[in-house]
């Protein structure tokens, strides 16, 4: 039976690598609650904006990365991987359905990055609603106003599941910068 994985030493640095963000981005939302209440806002509603990166320009990329980025200090306080594909599945798609796939497939079917069907644009909406549903659990925080551009599908999106109930409602904030681009067109 062949093994495909990162071995022992890259899980101690893929478990080290996420504690240090963690503890990363909860000093960066505490940051940004002290910065609400300076700015005489509530603490627990963040303002933030969600980008995303592609591994390839264009939207045909099977990876990309979506951040939540805070109003203001411009900090990433959350990130979501997206991805397409597995490389490690698409070694075994020939012997999907052998006994060493099975064997091999119990391992690796909760780490599979293969975590996104659609396309690649629509990585950056998933991305967005996913770390919206859980910033109350990773952060006791709610993004309670979303900047994004005119045409901004995450918004629409991110109303759907009402993240936070039908007592709360997301807002949205026009990105200054991309009215100015439009009008400049």
């Amino acid at each position: 039976m062949r093994l495909i994985g990162v071995g022992i030493h890259g899980k101690h640095m893929t478990t080290a690598t996420k504690a240090v963000f963690d503890l990363v981005t909860r000093k960066a939302v505490k940051e940004e609650q002290r910065l609400n209440i300076e700015h005489e806002l509530l603490e627990e509603v963040l303002t933030v904006s969600g980008d995303s990166s592609w591994a390839k320009r264009g939207f045909s990329s099977l990876v990309g990365i979506v951040s939540l980025i805070r109003k203001y200090s411009g900090k990433v306080i959350d990130t979501v991987v997206r991805s397409s594909s597995c490389k490690a599945c698409y070694q075994w798609k020939n012997e999907k359905y052998t006994f060493d796939y099975e064997c091999w497939y119990v391992i690796h079917k909760d780490e599979c990055p293969a975590n996104h069907e659609g396309s690649a644009c629509k990585m950056e909406v998933d991305g967005v609603v996913k770390m919206f549903m859980r910033s109350i659990k990773k952060f006791d925080v709610r993004c309670g106003y979303y900047i994004g551009d005119g045409d901004s599908k995450t918004f629409k999106m991110l109303l759907d599941p009402s993240p936070y109930g039908d007592s709360f409602k997301v807002k949205k904030l026009e990105c200054v910068l991309n009215v100015k681009k439009r009008l400049y067109k």
